[in-house]
């Protein structure tokens, strides 16, 4: 039930907002070289205003061989200016579940997080970078640290698109490390479709050992 709430969240949120898009990705490859064979969908918005920016995104994966919702994931980051710096305040919210292949259900330990966010840009490509302190409220009220960076590249015919972003975490399991990183490639085509690919990295997410995971893709995308 939580996965549909928070994605009944996020769509009611991104409908308030000037500008965001819907992706549709076809995961067809596997690390290992297999065929993944999964759908995911993402609505993601960053939206810009006169006292900071918010930044959120939901990720789904459906398995293609019987359309179960197999990862639902969301986060959201919201940034306040300062009057006195170009440093900014950072709260955010991160959260889901899991169903591994053995179909077990596993819940994304929830965090909420607090920090600094410090946007630059260097010539063309913009970017938000914050290190924040993570408490994750289960299983045990852990604390962590947690860094997110976030990219972006606009050519100047506008039809070629460059983002992404990395969050890179501690743990207080054996794990001790997470990292979870979505650079994407977009062509814009016209009437706000594009078509592109990301390449999904991680370490200790979606399988949680220490191993890094790719998952590259196709996609669609539609901005209005």
């Amino acid at each position: 039930m939580n996965r549909y709430i928070l994605f009944l969240f996020s769509f009611f949120t991104l409908s308030l907002s000037y500008s965001q898009n819907l992706q549709m990705h076809y995961d067809f490859l596997e690390s290992n070289g297999t065929n993944r064979n999964m759908i995911t969908s993402t609505i993601e918005m960053f939206k810009p205003d006169s006292i900071g920016s918010t930044f959120l995104f939901v990720d789904m994966n459906y398995s293609l061989k019987n359309s179960d919702v197999k990862l639902s994931y969301f986060e959201i980051a919201r940034n306040f200016k300062s009057r006195i710096s170009k440093f900014e305040l950072q709260l955010g919210y991160n959260g889901g579940n899991l169903i591994t292949e053995n179909n077990t259900g596993i819940h994304i330990n929830p965090a909420f997080l607090m920090g600094i966010n410090y946007p630059f840009q260097i010539k063309n490509v913009y970017f938000n970078s914050a290190l924040l302190y993570r408490y994750e409220t289960s299983p045990s009220n852990s604390s962590n640290v947690h860094f997110t960076g976030l990219w972006f590249w606009n050519s100047k015919s506008k039809k070629i698109i460059l983002k992404g972003f990395i969050d890179i975490w501690t743990t207080s399991s054996e794990r001790n490390l997470v990292i979870l990183s979505e650079p994407q490639c977009w062509y814009n085509i016209k009437y706000g479709y594009s078509i592109g690919s990301e390449l999904e990295l991680s370490y200790g997410f979606v399988k949680l050992d220490k191993k890094l995971y790719f998952y590259p893709t196709i996609a669609l995308k539609y901005t209005w």
